[in-house]
């Protein structure tokens, strides 16, 4: 059988959300389910203390996996003897020792909470999680860490899978493979542009996965992007997975030209050289009108500020409305370049449909502007 092991990973809902819980759903009678060699001393003659105890089955390597029908008044007994007594080493199988199958359906780790992969229950726990503001994607990330048979599969696993099997899984579904078997694939095809999986932390749980340039366009961002942190990000059979870097090889850096311009241009427009650009943006983000904007943009200038930009979340809204605001703000701009003797630059937020943008951008242009904002979290690249 697998055997579950201590996983940060794990549920760190309940520590973030800071949700104080012995359960989840509390049962008129607590049962749990302690694995024998996961506890040090006469586990039997002590779990009597606590209840009536059963035997649900033995196991070779873990021996007798005992159920406890845990008085009322024993709950936070039963849980300090487990937590004191629990086998924490990597040899016993780490930092664990309770699995639920009975009317509760929780498992309880020391400072950990969980429940067993069973619709019903799930949809209970959900309602609490939910009403003490756990988003419900991590709650789907609870229900599937569990096995058929309710045992929670982690240790030097990925969500269940072996860390060799998940990184083919990532490599394959971020390059030429998909989430199932297809006829059209051939040997050809996966000697030419295949993935490379040449490195593996089983302990920090990282790996490392080379690909073929010939599977990246140069010079577009969005297609890299959709191979290497697209679809992955929706495979079944990971709940977690991070992308924490990329190394691009020169030929694929270089067919990315850059900012035209560059720092250096941009200092010597400013004729600014031996100190840094301070800027600011606009605050509050939302409210002003344009002659208000207008108004906080240059005081931001003439109080020594040499950028003032948009917030994001103002475009062209009814109140602010972005033609006038670019029309206000600029006549401030010029009136805050005598006051100082100092050139300044706004950055309006032109951040809308493509063909939108490129008319604000244009109309920015008309009035004496020379740079722009784009969010490019939201507008692409």
């Amino acid at each position: 059988m697998s055997v579950p092991a201590h996983d940060t990973r794990d549920f760190e809902f309940a520590k973030k959300y800071g949700i104080e819980i012995k359960w989840v759903i509390k049962p008129k009678v607590a049962e749990y389910v302690v694995i024998e060699k996961s506890i040090k001393g006469d586990v039997e003659s002590e779990l009597k203390k606590f209840g009536k105890i059963s035997i649900d089955k033995i196991d070779k390597e873990w021996g007798k996996f005992f159920r406890v029908k845990v008085d009322i008044g024993n709950e936070d007994k039963l849980i300090k003897f487990l937590e004191k007594n629990l086998l924490t080493t990597s040899d016993d199988g780490g930092e664990w020792y309770a699995d639920s199958v009975g009317t509760s359906n929780i498992v309880v780790f020391p400072n950990k909470h969980f429940i067993l992969k069973d619709d019903k229950d799930y949809e209970k726990y959900a309602k609490y999680g939910l009403s003490v503001g756990v988003p419900r994607e991590q709650l789907n990330v609870e229900l599937k860490s569990f096995t058929d048979d309710g045992v929670l599969i982690n240790s030097d696993k990925f969500n269940g899978l072996s860390s060799e099997k998940a990184c083919e899984e990532i490599a394959a579904e971020s390059s030429i493979g998909t989430w199932t078997d297809i006829c059209t694939m051939n040997r050809k095809i996966g000697e030419k542009l295949g993935p490379r999986i040449f490195f593996i932390d089983k302990k920090k749980k990282i790996a490392k996965i080379a690909y073929p340039g010939e599977l990246f366009e140069p010079g577009n961002m969005a297609q890299i992007y959709s191979s290497i942190a697209g679809n992955i990000f929706g495979m079944k059979c990971l709940n977690n997975l991070r992308l924490i870097d990329i190394q691009f090889p020169e030929y694929l850096r270089n067919s990315f030209p850059g900012p035209k311009y560059g720092l250096h241009e941009i200092r010597k427009s400013m004729n600014i050289v031996n100190r840094p650009l301070l800027g600011t943006i606009i605050k509050p983000k939302v409210g002003l009108d344009p002659l208000m904007h207008a108004q906080v943009a240059y005081n931001a200038w003439v109080g020594g500020c040499d950028v003032v930009k948009d917030d994001e979340n103002l475009t062209n809204q009814s109140f602010n409305p972005f033609e006038k605001r670019i029309v206000e703000t600029f006549r401030r701009r010029e009136m805050a370049e005598r006051a100082t003797g100092e050139r300044k630059i706004y950055l309006a937020n032109i951040t809308s449909e493509t063909r939108e943008m490129i008319r604000r951008a244009r109309f920015v242009k008309r009035h004496g502007g020379e740079f722009v904002m784009i969010d490019v979290l939201t507008a692409g690249f």
